[in-house]
């Protein structure tokens, strides 16, 4: 499976459809997709200023949840954009080292409230995992 990310059409929030041959891809298009529906994201500087994040939840749809808001709480506290970087998943933990660029708030082209729950199902298949994730705007 290749991996992606695309747009979910949804009247109040903003979706997006994300596959990855592996757990922790799906991760990453998750991130690169949140960071495009926030930010410019092409323009983001791929060597900038590096987050840590460790995590853990019941669940791989919590811990997604979950992860995708912490990067959101850096993204509105400290205008943080993720720009790349690598997670490991095992079980319900996640260990996420990010690349990313401090912009001013002016970077912001849709501002995104939070990672939701709505119609979120994590599944695998033969070709690895998909998922649908909407965010509050």
């Amino acid at each position: 499976m290749t991996a992606y990310r695309k747009p979910l059409e949804h009247t109040a929030d903003a979706g997006l459809l994300v596959c990855g041959p592996t757990l922790e891809e799906l991760f990453m298009q998750a991130v690169k997709g949140l960071a495009e529906l926030v930010s410019d994201y092409e323009e983001i500087n791929p060597g900038g200023k590096e987050k840590t994040f460790e995590l853990k939840a019941p669940d791989r749809e919590s811990l997604l949840v979950d992860f995708l808001n912490e990067i959101l709480y850096k993204i509105n506290s400290e205008n943080w954009f993720p720009s790349g970087g690598n997670c490991v998943i095992e079980n319900s933990s996640l260990k996420a080292s990010l690349r990313g660029e401090v912009k001013s708030s002016s970077s912001v082209k849709n501002e995104v409230k939070a990672a939701t729950y709505h119609k979120l199902k994590l599944e695998k298949d033969e070709e690895g995992f998909r998922t649908e994730i909407y965010f509050d705007l």
